[in-house]
């Protein structure tokens, strides 16, 4: 397996892993949840139409970015460091929404 490959896989797995994340954030509220898959994309939808407010939004939102990154410390270095750039880059929308808040 060429690096390529090995990123590809990683992001395939974070991904999953992210969206599970949020699944259960949103959950921990009381929200009705489904996930969506359209490729090269997964994510999340809330469908109970309730109101959320900002302090659980943002926890929703960052979540996944805080436990995949803290998870990563106790990776070996050069996967963890790998895992959590793409878990950073992945998050980056987030991060830009929670700011912007």
């Amino acid at each position: 397996m060429n690096m390529s490959e090995f990123i590809i896989i990683l992001s395939i797995i974070n991904s999953v892993i992210h969206e599970i994340l949020h699944g259960l954030a949103y959950k921990l509220f009381g929200v009705k949840i489904r996930f969506e898959f359209k490729l090269p994309y997964a994510y999340t939808m809330e469908t109970s139409g309730l109101p959320i407010d900002i302090f659980k939004f943002t926890i929703i939102l960052l979540l996944p970015l805080l436990l995949i990154s803290l998870t990563c410390l106790f990776l070996p270095t050069w996967l963890g460091e790998i895992f959590f750039i793409i878990n950073l880059l992945g998050s980056a929308g987030y991060i830009h929404v929670t700011v912007s808040s």
